[in-house]
């Protein structure tokens, strides 16, 4: 017998995604029926799901009742935001006070409120490597996690451990927020752009290469009103009122979309888009998407894994739009961006992604932890069973911490960039690789911890924790 057609409109509508996220191998999905779902590596307890394991397929976070309305996430980390509880969880790897808890917080597994910020009205979240920021309704910033670079803004490099207000922009209104590896961008109510954090490669658009403790005015904006900001690893973009994109910083791979692998010092417009009314931008780890008004998806930048979604893995120096595989034939209506995968929601409701999937960040299923080079839809099926066996909040609330003595700092893995079989240099198909290569761990002393450099690693680490430069 066949379901009726009003029982599977219900089914569908429950199903459908009204936000998504990305960590640097992980996805988080809210559901319309109110279920959280996370796939893909959890040894930080990133997923939530109770336990220090990963998924390939949609897991149910402990978030039912909890009227959730987004997701957001951080490289290892999670958080999610009730507008209608006034409350703010964080779960996932625990380290430099990235969860709002305090010090000495450990690992959660599964999600707890902050308590700092219970109450309190959020309008916009953004999660870095390690940092996150929460502009509330009335226009105030608060910050939190590791500091290294200067990238909470309060004019230190000391880590903070629980939310602290943003100083520095008290006299504005902070409307729009994105959070880069060790950089933050913010758009205020009156469309000026600040950024802050790390600037080695102009990431801070400010026309310098320093590190900024404090919200710095973006250059190259004159004459345009900011509405929306975003971030990349060590690159940013920002969306007008006039429906206008300009980007800056690190280009190597051609994620800033201006035609070559320059590094912009100051906001440039992404002229290969001068004739596309744009809606939206997301930043990955070294590529960068967006959507259009008329729902059509745009991709650039480093293309090895697929994360372009343009069929191949090459590298694209200026946006192109996506249109093969599950896409074909739809609208978009939202994006996000990982290290190396992508997501989008479609005009229906349903979730795709593409790109890396050997951590199951795809959420095809078991068999299907591997690169994809095209959009592929998750299927409705499994959103269904994960929101089915979703447990209540409350469960399980940390799993597998670690001490201040074995602290961590993710070092990304130049190594592992080409998959088995591949040449250093060369395409073809994409394949799983190896889970265990996806990325390294540097222990990091407390001589080291504070300190510059990409995430802190001391200098002369050697053997498998050695770091690795990301450029």
């Amino acid at each position: 017998m066949q379901p009726e057609p009003a029982a599977e409109a219900a089914a569908e509508d429950a199903t459908n995604v009204l936000s998504v996220a990305c960590g640097s191998a992980h996805t988080v999905a809210l559901l319309g029926c109110g279920a959280v779902v996370a796939f893909g590596k959890g040894e930080d307890g990133q997923l939530g799901i109770g336990a220090v394991e990963g998924a390939a397929s949609p897991a149910p976070v402990g978030l039912r009742a909890q009227s959730i309305s987004s997701v957001a996430c951080g490289a290892e980390y999670t958080l999610a935001v009730s507008k209608q509880n006034k409350q703010v969880y964080a779960w996932g790897w625990g380290d430099f006070g990235r969860l709002g808890q305090g010090e000495g917080a450990a690992d959660a597994a599964a999600p707890s409120p902050i308590p700092a910020l219970s109450g309190a009205v959020v309008a916009a979240v953004a999660c870095g490597d390690a940092h996150t920021l929460v502009a509330t309704g009335d226009g105030a910033l608060f910050a939190f996690g590791r500091n290294a670079a200067g990238q909470l803004g309060f004019g230190t490099t000391d880590d903070a451990h629980i939310p602290r207000r943003v100083d520095a922009l008290a006299g504005v209104a902070v409307a729009s927020v994105a959070a880069g590896a060790e950089h933050s961008v913010a758009a205020t109510a009156d469309g000026k752009a600040y950024a802050w954090g790390w600037g080695r490669y102009g990431c801070l658009g400010d026309g310098a290469r320093d590190d900024r403790h404090v919200p710095t005015p973006v250059r190259g904006l004159d004459g345009v009103f900011v509405s929306a900001v975003a971030a990349g690893w060590r690159h940013s973009l920002v969306v007008t009122d006039g429906q206008r994109l300009f980007s800056w910083g690190w280009g190597k791979y051609g994620q800033t979309g201006h035609g070559d692998t320059e590094d912009r010092l100051v906001a440039g417009e992404v002229t290969a888009l001068s004739g596309v009314r744009v809606a939206a931008a997301a930043g990955g780890w070294r590529h960068s998407l967006c959507l259009d008004e008329e729902g059509g998806l745009w991709s650039w930048g480093w293309g090895r894994f697929g994360q372009l979604g343009l069929g191949d893995t090459s590298d694209r120096h200026s946006p192109e739009r996506v249109t093969g595989g599950a896409l074909t034939g739809r609208r978009v209506a939202a994006v996000a961006a990982g290290w190396r995968h992508s997501t989008c929601v479609d005009a229906g409701g349903a979730l795709l992604a593409w790109g890396r999937g050997a951590d199951g960040q795809l959420g095809l299923g078991d068999e299907s932890c591997v690169d994809g080079l095209s959009p592929a839809q998750v299927p409705r099926a499994a959103l269904a069973a994960a929101a089915a066996a979703a447990p209540p909040a409350g469960g399980a609330a940390a799993s597998g911490a670690r001490g201040a003595a074995g602290r961590f700092a993710v070092v990304p893995d130049e190594g592992e960039m080409a998959p088995a079989g591949d040449a250093a240099g060369g395409g073809g198909a994409a394949g799983a690789g190896g889970a265990a290569g996806a990325r390294k761990r540097a222990r990091v002393g407390a001589g080291a911890e504070g300190g510059g450099g990409d995430g802190g690693v001391p200098a002369g680490a050697a053997g498998d924790d050695a770091a690795v430069p990301d450029d």
